[in-house]
């Protein structure tokens, strides 16, 4: 969903945030909203649903004062965020090539788990690494020695590659997935592994591509088996750059009004749609604009109530910041 709104300025900001979250429909029967304390728990109540609500309620309380000190003011919102944004993805990068500006909404991490908020100035890219083994399929029993077993040469070949990411800056390989056919009386034919891939870097994934390569052709345990392997990037890395940190640096001093310490994350391993808005570097971008809370994806996902006023003061302030420029 995207709306954008003419207005006076010379600014072209661009705010954006996502609607969908990991749980299963019927969830509130089992975690229902409820207050407790400085804690707001709901399923996605943080992520996003409290980004949004930050979001919206700033341009509300900006467009009641009469605010419309930007040339372009445009609003994304995404459905597909939590399965990697390949819907999106591209929108998201097209329109924030658009803008000076892009501020995104994911969350904070609550007291709790850190000493205080912050904002993102950098997330990991994510991609995916498959490893494929195809062997020949014989009778268990009667004569295995006639088969090939992929399974066998899949564990090798996860084995021997599965510490190849370390000597790679910006960029970390976990086998998280590792699947094969066929019934328990053959031996297996095929086989294939999933791995998680993290980015730091540019072009770190082309180095670890390379290494794979490199490795699997350097040699197997089965005979007669045939392995490829493969990178697929998916959600590019998001790195702030001068324009963003400087951008964040501004925000800092907008909570130093109000008493309030803000932190500078440099780097995080989870993806985020900011990798998609960044790209390509013509707008600064900055992340995590959304409510303090945790629990993100699990049980008992909360907001803290002490955030929400901060956290709209410092959008709002920041918004007419920009727009003077």
């Amino acid at each position: 969903m995207i709306g954008t709104v003419k207005g006076t300025g010379k600014r072209k900001i661009m705010l954006q945030g996502h609607m969908d979250t990991v749980y299963a429909a019927g969830i509130l029967g089992s975690q229902p909203y409820k207050i407790d304390g400085n804690r707001i728990y709901g399923p996605g109540i943080a992520d996003d649903k409290g980004g949004l609500a930050v979001m919206m309620a700033s341009l509300k309380i900006l467009a009641d004062a009469g605010w419309r000190d930007y040339d372009t003011l445009t609003v994304v919102m995404n459905p597909d965020e939590e399965v990697g944004s390949v819907g999106s993805g591209e929108l998201i990068a097209t329109t924030a090539d658009l803008h000076d500006t892009v501020l995104s909404f994911e969350p904070t991490a609550a007291k709790s788990v850190a000493k205080g908020e912050s904002l993102l100035l950098g997330a990991a890219g994510i991609a995916r690494a498959t490893l494929e083994v195809k062997g020949r399929a014989a009778h268990a029993g009667a004569a295995p020695e006639l088969g090939r077993n992929a399974l066998y040469e899949l564990s090798y070949q996860m084995l021997q590659t599965r510490d190849i990411a370390k000597d790679i800056p910006g960029v970390t390989l976990n086998w998280t997935v590792a699947r094969a056919n066929g019934p328990i009386n053959q031996i297996t034919e095929k086989a294939q592994a999933l791995g998680d891939v993290r980015i730091t870097q540019p072009g770190a994934e082309k180095e670890l591509n390379d290494a794979l390569q490199a490795k699997i052709a350097s040699g197997k345990l089965i005979p007669d088996t045939e392995t490829t392997v493969s990178v697929e990037i998916g959600r590019p890395a998001f790195v702030a750059g001068a324009k963003g940190r400087a951008l964040a640096e501004k925000a800092q001093a907008i909570y130093k009004e109000i008493d309030r310490d803000l932190a500078l994350t440099p780097m995080t391993g989870g993806g985020t749609d900011a990798g998609y808005a960044g790209r390509s570097g013509k707008a600064a971008v900055v992340e995590s604009f959304g409510l303090a809370g945790f629990g993100y994806h699990a049980r008992d996902e909360y907001i803290e109530v002490d955030s929400i006023v901060p956290r709209i003061y410092l959008v709002t302030r920041l918004l007419t910041e920009i727009g003077k420029q």
